[in-house]
């Protein structure tokens, strides 16, 4: 059974991620293996959050389609308070790898407003569109 691009990703990621990073960390400085491993840290927590990453791509598409750029404006508020509030919070309670955790929770908070527009639009956004078109028997009349 697949499981997906995201968790794809991320098995790939967790077998491949070090010699990536080794790509752009010299191996000759003194501190490059705590280079490396912080930026394998990080690298792994992103990856394995990717799906919340292509939520806020899709859901933010669909009103930009519609003709509403107000919500995915939003959205990109949200992921700004979050990813401030987040970066200032989590690392006092669970130390140094909090950061890691505000990117994802800023990608989180916009798929939760996207998600709340979408399914509460949705009904009216489908009644617009099958109002807007001729019904099929009406279409032949002409």
């Amino acid at each position: 059974m697949r499981r997906g691009f995201g968790s794809d990703f991320c098995d790939h990621d967790s077998i491949l991620g070090r010699y990536v990073l080794q790509l752009f960390v010299s191996a000759r400085e003194a501190s490059a293996q705590a280079v490396l491993n912080v930026a394998y840290q990080y690298l792994f927590v992103m990856s394995c959050a990717l799906i919340l990453l292509f939520l806020v791509h899709t859901f933010r598409s669909c009103p930009q389609g519609l003709g509403n750029p107000t919500i995915p404006m939003l959205s990109g508020f949200v992921e700004l308070g979050v990813r401030i509030c987040m970066a200032l919070f989590l690392p006092r309670l669970i130390g140094a790898s909090g950061i890691f955790f505000a990117e994802v929770a800023a990608w989180a908070g916009a798929v939760l407003l996207m998600v709340i527009y979408y399914y509460t639009n949705i009904k009216t956004i489908k009644r617009g569109i099958l109002c807007s078109q001729p019904h099929p028997a009406a279409a032949e009349k002409v």
